[in-house]
C-alpha cells in the first residue's frame, strides 16, 4: 500500500473516531461517507472497522454496496440463528430479533429470501404456525443390540455433497430421510464432524430432525 492510502486511512480514522467515539454518537451521513471512504482507501478489513466503530459488518458492507451473495451469506446465518432461539416465529419475528441481537434492521424481502435460501438448503421449513429449523444429525447405535448411544449435530455440511453420496429418492430430494452412513461411504463425514468412526462397535445414521423449539 502507498504512504499516500496509508495517510488517508490514519486521517479518516481520526475523523471518524471523533465523530463516534470521542463524542459518543450515532453515525451521521458524514461519517457513513468518511467510513465507506476508509474501508475504500485502507487496509482494514470489514471486521476490524465494525470493531472498531462498533458497527455490525453487515451495515458497512451495505453502505460499501458489496456483492448480493456476500451479505446474503450473513443474512441467511443471522435468520437461522433466530429459528434457533425463536418459536414458530413469522418473518416480521424474526426481522425484530435480528435487529435487537445485531443492531440493523433487514427489510421484510430480505429476510424472506434468506428463508428461501435456508429452505433450498434444508436447514428451514415453514408450518401454518410459522417457521422453524431443520438439524442434520449423526445418530450413533449399539452393533450389539441396537440401543441409542448418542447424537452429534453437523454444523457445517452440504446438502449436494450428501446427495451425492447417499443418492436420495427424487422426493426426497432435501433428505428428510435416515440414511446409513457405512464404512464405504463415511469419508466425508471425517471432515464435516467430529465423529471417530468404529464400524467393528457401532451403527450410525445420518438423520433430520424438524419440530418446534
Amino acid at each position: 500500500m502507498s504512504f499516500r492510502r496509508k495517510l488517508a486511512g490514519v486521517l479518516l480514522t481520526s475523523f471518524l473516531l471523533n465523530d463516534v467515539l470521542y463524542k459518543n454518537i450515532e453515525l451521521n451521513e458524514r461519517a457513513v461517507q468518511n467510513l465507506i471512504k476508509l474501508k475504500l482507501t485502507s487496509s482494514l478489513t470489514l471486521k476490524e472497522l465494525g470493531k472498531l466503530f462498533n458497527v455490525p459488518q453487515i451495515q458497512i458492507a451495505k453502505w460499501v454496496n458489496y456483492s448480493d451473495l456476500e451479505i446474503s451469506l450473513v443474512e441467511a446465518d443471522w435468520v437461522y440463528g433466530a429459528l434457533r432461539t425463536l418459536r414458530s416465529p413469522s418473518i416480521k419475528q424474526i426481522s425484530d430479533y435480528i435487529d435487537y441481537k445485531n443492531k440493523i434492521r433487514f427489510s421484510l424481502r430480505e429476510i424472506e429470501q434468506a428463508l428461501e435460501k435456508l429452505k433450498r438448503l434444508g436447514l428451514a421449513y415453514l408450518t401454518e404456525k410459522g417457521w422453524n429449523f431443520s438439524q442434520r444429525l449423526i445418530e450413533i447405535y449399539s452393533k450389539n443390540d441396537e440401543a441409542f448411544i448418542t447424537e452429534i449435530e453437523l454444523l457445517d455440511f452440504n446438502l449436494n455433497e450428501l446427495k451425492q453420496f447417499f443418492n436420495p429418492d427424487e422426493q426426497d430430494y432435501l433428505m428428510y430421510d435416515q440414511f446409513e452412513i457405512r464404512e464405504e461411504n463415511h469419508e466425508l463425514f471425517t471432515t464435516i464432524s467430529s465423529v471417530s468412526f468404529n464400524f467393528k462397535n457401532f451403527k450410525y445414521y445420518l438423520t433430520c430432525r424438524q419440530g418446534e423449539n
